[in-house]
């Protein structure tokens, strides 16, 4: 057999083999050894057709067994030898094939490129100056009270304004039978509804008890949605009797030490402060990672290189289950059904999918690699500090941060961690910053480049 490789692409690489008669006769032969375990001729049992018989029987109809047996075993017969290594399953393509001969095909991989940094250093950036505005504190407040509404019975004195509404709650006394002999099937006493969302259980719920009052009774027949729920009623028609035992209406609660308290805090002036305090943290982050985001465009810009597909591809998979899990979703979103939450074409969501997966990439391996260049570490005192700060209000005790700080896989992630910190801090020490254009607190948080609660 003899092969060499070339590099065809950046990251992609072809072998190509030609073998030999022999090597061809070998490949036959598995063919014909795995073709006997399942065939059947008359007086023989199967698998115990003798080989001779096989072969004469098959002839050369097994060819297709043979080359793939051929392919992928001369190909995993250098694999070790491989320069460079292959980070992929090898994609086969036959030139030629000759019983006499042999056989001509190759093999193309992917493979990850050897990347060299430089003139990563005195590149320059612009610092945001971001002005404060001490009204966000009240805005967030007010923005904060009405995404948590309270629940209060609606009892008011207009007896007409007593009645269910949209977006109403609403407690029911709730009867499930058997439609054909009346046989209940279950009795729920306090069955609460959210108007807000859809009920999975009972969909036109709703629209029966919308402008009903308290003590009102609803009756009618349906098919239920959920069997999970409600097992007996599977496949069967139901009816379903309720009467009304409460209604409350969501308010906006008061911006006052009662809201304060929703939130953990003691008092609003409590609140105001921790809210201050986390618009102060994430004005410094947003400033940092605009900074951080000039100058690593910059040296991908100096330092232009290659990512293999494969790695491409599984970056996009990854966020699209980590997306799919946040959304709740049992299956893993796809980029058509992304682009209707979006509003977007299909191409323009993967694109931007995409160009996000290979810059973020290239991110990493650029600050892993300046990490390298500049002997960057993480001393004992850092990671036991940091593994505190990280895990500390988990696990309080001293003697679990004890096991923690012996617990490799957390000791590797917060090692990185600070590395990651660390090379930032000298990216940053290391650029001309200067002052650049202002931009209003308010605006950010309006443009959702900061989030607050």
């Amino acid at each position: 057999m003899e092969y060499n490789i070339k590099i065809i692409e950046p990251t992609v690489a072809e072998v190509y083999f030609k073998t030999t008669r022999e090597e061809l006769d070998q490949a036959f032969e598995k063919a014909y050894q795995k073709a006997a375990k399942k065939l059947k001729l008359p007086g023989f049992r199967v698998g115990k057709v003798p080989i001779e018989l096989v072969k004469k029987h098959l002839g050369d109809s097994v060819i297709e067994d043979a080359l793939e047996i051929l392919l992928i075993d001369t190909y995993n017969s250098i694999l070790d030898q491989l320069n460079p290594k292959p980070i992929s399953l090898p994609v086969f393509s036959i030139k030629e094939v000759d019983r006499e001969k042999g056989v001509e095909f190759t093999a193309e991989y992917e493979f990850f490129p050897e990347i060299e940094i430089s003139k990563y250093k005195k590149l320059k950036a612009k610092s945001i100056d971001v002005e404060d505005d001490p009204t966000l504190i009240d805005e967030i407040l007010k923005s904060i009270a009405e995404k948590n509404p309270i629940l209060l019975p609606k009892e008011f004195e207009d007896e007409s304004k007593n009645i269910i509404e949209e977006n109403d709650v609403v407690l029911l006394d709730l009867n499930i039978y058997k439609e054909k002999d009346n046989k209940e099937l279950y009795h729920i006493e306090e069955y609460e509804v959210d108007l807000s969302y859809p009920d999975s259980n009972f969909p036109e719920l709703k629209n029966r008890i919308l402008g009903k009052k308290v003590d009102d009774e609803i009756e009618f027949i349906t098919k239920l949605m959920n069997y999970e729920d409600f097992p007996k009623a599977a496949n069967n028609n139901v009816k379903i009797r309720a009467k009304i035992l409460e209604i409350k209406y969501k308010a906006t609660p008061d911006i006052d030490d009662e809201l304060a308290r929703m939130f953990q805090y003691a008092t609003l002036e409590d609140f105001k402060k921790a809210i201050k305090e986390e618009i102060e943290k994430q004005k410094k982050e947003y400033i940092e990672d605009e900074i951080i985001k000039q100058i690593i465009e910059q040296i991908i810009e100096k330092n232009p290189f290659d990512l293999p597909e494969i790695i491409i591809e599984q970056e996009i998979k990854a966020r699209l289950e980590d997306l799919s899990k946040r959304l709740g979703l049992a299956s893993t979103i796809n980029f058509e059904q992304l682009s209707m939450l979006m509003r977007k074409s299909k191409e323009e969501v993967e694109k931007e999918f995409r160009n996000q997966a290979i810059k973020d990439l290239k991110t990493q391996i650029i600050l892993d690699k300046i990490i390298e260049l500049e002997n960057i570490k993480a001393t004992e005192e850092e990671i036991k500090e940091e593994i505190k700060n990280s895990y500390g209000r988990y696990f309080p005790s001293e003697e679990k941060l004890n096991e923690l700080e012996k617990n490799e896989n957390v000791v590797k992630t917060v090692t990185s961690l600070i590395k990651r910190k660390k090379v930032i801090e000298w990216l940053k020490e290391n650029s001309d910053i200067k002052k650049g254009e202002k931009v209003s607190i308010r605006k950010l948080y309006e443009d959702r480049k900061i989030r607050i609660f």
